[in-house]
């Protein structure tokens, strides 16, 4: 209950945190704000001022609110509880990546130079990471893993699925490090390897589910 709290404290302060920041930058950014850059690294998408600050605040405070209703309203919300903790710890790690971001296009809008591909990449690789560690320690539900209806209509499935899984996301975030080395071949580095865990998630699971229904027909 303690480390819940926590870290529901800490979600709330890295929230609050960004408000400040969007105030406290108001008067020093410029009329019109970069707010996307293309796979180079190049601005290529602007906003006035006012919508650019404020806007990914209030999305943030949004996503949180989802985030935190999701175990609240799944059917299954009492399997929610067992992975509750890797659960909260994971939307701490996803409103921090927001933050990030945010923080990065602050930077980017007061002058300051970097490669903004490069700067993305530990985000990511952070984010995977801890999506690799949630998963590896989801119970079924509707609402948060990988939801197949394969995995959904067996615990074991799920299981060995899901275990499969975090092992597969958590090794993908340490791959997506190569895109620091390798930032022209990042688009690369991130979909080629998300399209192959995808797809092998959805076979392993479809002929694992298969290999229980023989042996269901075989005791019959």
């Amino acid at each position: 209950m303690k480390r819940t709290f926590l870290l529901e404290f800490m979600q709330l302060l890295l929230i609050a945190m960004i408000f400040v920041s969007a105030f406290v930058a108001y008067s020093f950014m410029p009329a019109m704000m970069a707010t996307h850059w293309n796979i180079a690294g190049e601005a290529d998408g602007f906003m006035p001022k006012a919508y650019a600050l404020f806007l990914i605040p209030v999305i943030i405070v949004v996503l949180y609110l989802l985030l935190w209703v999701v175990p609240k309203i799944d059917p299954l919300k009492k399997n929610i509880q067992g992975f509750r903790r890797e659960y909260d710890i994971f939307r701490t790690v996803f409103i921090f990546f927001m933050v990030y971001l945010y923080l990065l296009s602050i930077f980017w809008n007061l002058g300051k130079r970097f490669d903004f591909v490069v700067m993305l990449v530990p985000g990511f690789s952070l984010l995977f990471y801890f999506c690799g560690f949630l998963i590896s320690k989801a119970k079924r539900n509707y609402l948060i893993g990988i939801r197949l209806p394969w995995t959904l209509a067996s615990d074991e499935v799920w299981n060995k699925t899901h275990k499969l899984g975090g092992k597969l996301f958590r090794l993908y975030a340490l791959v997506l490090l190569l895109g620091i080395i390798f930032p022209d071949f990042f688009l690369w580095i991130f979909f080629v390897p998300l399209i192959l865990i995808l797809v092998w998630s959805v076979l392993y699971s479809y002929f694992e589910f298969k290999k229980i229904e023989e042996k269901e027909k075989k005791k019959k």
